[in-house]
């Protein structure tokens, strides 16, 4: 395979990233991923020479769309940690609550006022 032909299946396996990451996609990311590697792989199993201008514009829309991917990623971990830490304040509320309903009813579940007369 030339070296034009890997770099623009590896162009295409990174928009694939691209947008399955846009949609939120990860197994389909994650054949890109591992597809793109592949390519890589065999692109650096090529002799070495100097990329002519279509290697090179192909090349620089690689680098551009690794970039968004990575800061998809970023923003993903962001998010994923945001509500990671809403949802451990949630379980705290919801903790709390139920210790407080808990102690007014004397048990869990029943609705009336605990009273020690009984």
């Amino acid at each position: 395979m030339k070296r034009k032909e890997l770099l623009q299946d590896i162009l295409d396996q990174s928009y694939i990233m691209e947008s399955s990451l846009s949609a939120g996609d990860f197994e389909i990311f994650e054949k890109a991923l591992a597809a793109r590697e592949e390519l890589l792989k065999k692109l650096e199993q090529l002799p070495k020479e100097e990329l002519d201008m279509e290697e090179a514009v192909l090349m620089r829309n690689v680098t551009e769309a690794h970039q968004v991917c990575v800061e998809l990623l970023a923003n993903m971990k962001d998010e994923t940690e945001e509500s990671l830490r809403q949802t451990r304040v949630e379980l705290a509320n919801l903790q709390r609550t139920d210790k407080a309903q808990t102690s007014y009813t004397g048990e869990e579940g029943v609705g009336t006022r605990f009273d020690e007369t009984n």
